[in-house]
Formats: structure tokens, sequence, C-alpha cells
């Protein structure tokens, strides 16, 4: 079964300004049931809206698609992704060792979202995520260059984790691009006994460098207002 575990909606969005995701709920569902997935997590920056939405969404189209529930947590080393919890309302920053902690409580599991990602507007955890107690490593990442990803799937080998592979979907075009495989229906529970595997493609240079140049807009832009 193909999971594209790491994507954003509208919601994500923080100033007017924000090219942070132009993708609106209904337009990602309709996407990802066309890219032949059988299941999607919507990982917004702090908020579950667009999680909460699609799946609203897709109970009233009857579709075939599994909204799994998520959210993108900044810590204070970098993002991590935390799936299948439907809450979050810590308002203040924290240790990614308190947010794992948090998110395990929940029932849900702790991911390190893009971790070696050289991109100077992503906060990623780098060479923390040894020092923390993870249960999976996003290893694939579709707005991550090849090497950086290659970097994360080497430490999520040594350090015996589960993988995954997520498009951090912005725009339509990116849904699917990249996804986790698993046999089981449960992803989650596949991660966690590191049985997933992941596949996909890079983005083109081009386009990664389009995503770069965009964010420095919107950050030149909201420094005026």
């Amino acid at each position: 079964m193909k999971f594209d575990l790491h994507s954003h909606t509208i919601y994500s969005a923080k100033t007017k300004w924000a090219f942070e995701s132009i993708i609106r709920p209904l337009d990602l569902v309709k996407t990802a049931v066309k890219r032949g997935l059988n299941g999607i997590a919507v990982t917004d920056h702090d908020t579950f809206k667009g999680a909460s939405e699609c799946s609203k969404l897709v109970r009233q189209k009857k579709l075939y698609l599994e909204i799994i529930p998520g959210i993108e947590i900044s810590s204070h080393e970098g993002h991590i992704l935390g799936l299948g919890i439907e809450e979050w309302d810590k308002k203040e920053k924290m240790s990614a060792e308190e947010v794992n902690d948090i998110i395990r409580d929940m029932g849900g599991i702790a991911v390190a979202a893009h971790p070696f990602a050289s991109n100077p507007f992503r906060k990623s955890i780098g060479g923390f995520v040894g020092r923390f107690d993870f249960d999976g490593i996003e290893v694939l990442n579709y707005r991550t260059s090849e090497g950086d990803n290659r970097l994360a799937f080497k430490t999520a080998k040594k350090l015996n984790l589960g993988i995954t592979a997520g498009s951090d979907a912005h725009t339509l075009s990116d849904i699917g691009m990249v996804w986790t495989f698993s046999k089981n229906e449960n992803v989650i529970e596949s991660v966690l006994k590191s049985k997933t595997r992941v596949f996909g493609e890079e983005m083109p240079n081009f386009k990664r460098y389009t995503y770069q140049i965009n964010k420095l807009i919107e950050l030149s832009r909201t420094s005026l207002f």
C-alpha cells in the first residue's frame, strides 16, 4: 500500500504573503486518489485544521483514501512529524525530547522530518537526531536533495529506526511524488516495526530553487509590514 506521509494545506500559511502551501483540502484528497495513494498524512505546521477538513471531505465524497492525522511541530532542535495524533495544544516551543514524549503519550509516533535538509529556510534536526528517542526518520523527502536524503537513510539504518517518505507537498504537483510502502494497511505500525520501504523521485533542482526564491520573497515582504 502507498502512503504519502508528509503534506501541507493552505492552513500551514502563517502570513498573508506565505508561500507555505497553496493546496486546498478538497484538491489534496482528489489528487491523492488520482495519484493512486492509499493514504496521505496531512501534517500542517502547528495545526490540525487541514487534516480535520480532509477527513470530513473523504467521508462526504466516499473516497477510498485514508487520512492519517498529523502535524509538523517546530521544536528547538528542528521539525518533527507527529503522526497518528489529532490534537496539539502546546503554544510554547519545546525541546525535541519533550515533543517526542508528548506525541507518544497521545498514541502517535515521532518522526524526524527532513533531518539533513541543507535548505536555509527549513529548520532541520540534523545531528540531534541520534540524541533523541525518535520512532522513525523521514529518509525520502521530495523537496530535499538526493544527498541529504541519502544521509538520512544511512542514519536511520545506523540507529535501527523505521523509515518514511513524504512529498512535503506545498503544491498539487508534489503530492505522491514519493511514497512509503507498507504491506500492512496500518502504516504507523509498520514504521514502528521497521517494515516500510520508500519509493519515488528527486525534485528537479529548478523547482527546488524556485521554492527557495519564493520563500525569500515572502520573508522580505513580511519584514516590510
